[in-house]
C-alpha cells in the first residue's frame, strides 16, 4: 500500500540521518515511526539505539538494544549490541548485568570479540570503588 510504502521511506531516511551522525534528526523520524505504530527491523532498532547512546539516553537505547537482539540480528551486528549493552550496563552500575553479558561475549566465536570481553572484565572491579568498596 501507500502508506506501507511511505513508512518505509521514512525508515531508510532514519536509517540514513543515524549513520551520517545526524541524530536528533534521526531520533525524531524513529520515534514518530514507533508512535505511529511500527514495528522496526532488527537493524533499525540498532540504529536506533546507537542514535540514543550517542545521545545519552542510556535507559531507552539499552531496552532497543535488546529488542534489536531478541528480533534477531547478523553476528557481527549482535556482538556490537551486545558490547553497547554491557558498556551502557556499566555506566549504570548494574554488575550482573555486565557480568552476564560479558560471559555471552566471552562465548563469541570472534577472536576480537572475546579479547574485548577480556578487557571489559579487566574493568569490573572498578565497579566496586564507587559502592563503597576499596580498590584492590
Amino acid at each position: 500500500t501507500v502508506l506501507a510504502s511511505f513508512r518505509l521511506n521514512w525508515v531508510k531516511l532514519a536509517g540514513v540521518l543515524a549513520q551520517s551522525k545526524h541524530d536528533h534528526e534521526a531520533v525524531v523520524l524513529y520515534d514518530g515511526l514507533v508512535k505511529a505504530g511500527m514495528e522496526l527491523p532488527a537493524l533499525d532498532l540498532l540504529r536506533h539505539a546507537d542514535v540514543l547512546a550517542r545521545l545519552n539516553r542510556p535507559g531507552p537505547a539499552l531496552a532497543l538494544y535488546k529488542r534489536a537482539v531478541v528480533a534477531g540480528l547478523e553476528p557481527q551486528q549482535e556482538a556490537w549490541a551486545q558490547l553497547q549493552m554491557v558498556q551502557l550496563a556499566r555506566g549504570s552500575k548494574r554488575e550482573d548485568f555486565v557480568r552476564s553479558g560479558l560471559r555471552a561475549l566471552s562465548m563469541n566465536p570472534d577472536s576480537l570479540v572475546r579479547r574485548m570481553a577480556a578487557v571489559l572484565e579487566t574493568e569490573l572491579p572498578q565497579l566496586q570503588v564507587g559502592q563503597g568498596g576499596k580498590k584492590p
